[in-house]
């Protein structure tokens, strides 16, 4: 099988197209109400060593994904098990993403249409970019990285006559636990789901300085879009509103008027979410294939992007019985389920290595 390569400028593109795709308009940290600002700025510099150590373990291990390395570093037994694990948390996101899609999709666009019409065309049209294979995918992002970036500065400066500052005033008059849960919030969602790059950036160049600048400054950019984008809507329609709502960003939106020329703008942010959207479910369903294709010891595992699509979309269906519980699941419930896979499974597995590693190294000295 011909190894996928991309760049450093498209994995950079990836990560922030893939963590700014369905944070573009559900507002990450919102419990954290009028200090959202401060939660999203400590979840990134939280995140940033935590990049580093994603970095590490792609760099440890030369053309291994994360499931190779979960393999060699926990040993074939206890390996499989946390490979299965994984398994099932990517499928979970990629589950959350189509629900997330499709309900947006409902809600804003076509509220008569059945969920099963844009769960379905995301399904395909991510089939077939898999198909394409992931150099495609990063140079589409690289491409759209730019346009999208001016969208959303665009949709921000529209927003700043409708600002009222009182809307984040006072400072921490709450106290530090919503902050606290506003950062295991932003963690959990969006930024920790960069989890998902240790298995698609074994075709990165493993340079170790070339991954970490990809890892850390796609953290960086995207910290700074959340931290921007995240506190103009709630400056706009306040955080008692951004509560009640599962797309905040597109009501805030809904309300630019700009004279008689700049209105439904709400259209650009669509486009954006829609974009950013099908990036972040193409990406998890590529590492959730692959990850099911290394379990049954499937060589090409585009071979199995499909049935695997529709299994997804079929768990979807199941999944969207009540949109208000299923938010719920994911504002109260989903950051702490997220944490070991985002936080402290990578850490173990980068000590482990670095044991077995070591180990081998004196072996060798021995011998």
């Amino acid at each position: 099988m011909n190894k996928e390569f991309i760049t450093e400028k498209e994995g950079i593109a990836l990560i922030i197209l893939y963590s700014i795709g369905t944070s573009s308009v559900i507002v990450t940290a919102v419990g954290a109400q009028n200090d959202l600002w401060i939660s999203i700025i400590l979840a990134t510099l939280i995140m940033i060593p935590i990049g580093l150590v994603y970095s590490k373990l792609n760099t440890m291990f030369p053309n291994k994904d994360l499931f190779d390395i979960l393999n060699l570093a926990w040993g074939k037994f206890w390996g499989k098990i946390i490979l299965i694990l994984y398994l099932w948390y990517l499928v979970n996101i990629c589950i959350f993403v189509l629900k997330d899609l499709s309900e947006f999709f409902r809600l804003t666009v076509g509220p008569e249409t059945p969920m099963t019409i844009p769960m379905m065309s995301g399904m395909i049209v991510a089939a077939i970019a898999i198909k394409k294979g992931i150099a495609v995918l990063g140079r589409m992002a690289s491409f759209l990285l730019l346009p999208i970036l001016i969208l959303i500065a665009l949709d921000n400066i529209s927003l700043l006559p409708n600002v009222n500052i009182h809307n984040v005033q006072p400072v921490l008059y709450n106290g530090w636990g919503p902050v606290l849960k506003g950062v295991l919030n932003t963690i959990s969602f969006p930024l920790g789901e960069i989890i998902a790059f240790i298995v698609i950036f074994q075709g990165l160049n493993n340079e170790k300085k070339a991954v970490q600048k990809t890892y850390i400054k796609g953290i960086l950019a995207t910290g700074i879009v959340l931290l921007i984008s995240s506190s103009i809507t709630i400056l706009v329609i306040g955080p008692s509103v951004a509560n009640t709502y599962y797309f905040p960003a597109y009501v805030a939106t809904t309300r630019i008027n700009v004279g008689n020329f700049m209105q439904s703008i709400e259209i650009i942010l669509a486009f954006m979410f829609t974009i950013g959207g099908f990036t972040n479910f193409t990406v998890l369903l590529l590492c959730s294939t692959k990850g099911i294709g290394k379990f049954f010891g499937i060589d090409d595992y585009k071979s199995i992007v499909v049935p695997i699509g529709l299994f997804v979309l079929n768990l979807s269906l199941f999944m969207s019985k009540s949109t208000r519980e299923f938010y719920r699941f994911t504002a109260e419930i989903w950051p702490y389920y997220a944490f070991p896979f985002q936080i402290v499974f990578p850490i173990i597995t980068l000590i482990l290595a670095k044991f077995k590693l070591r180990k081998k190294q004196t072996q060798k000295i021995l011998e």
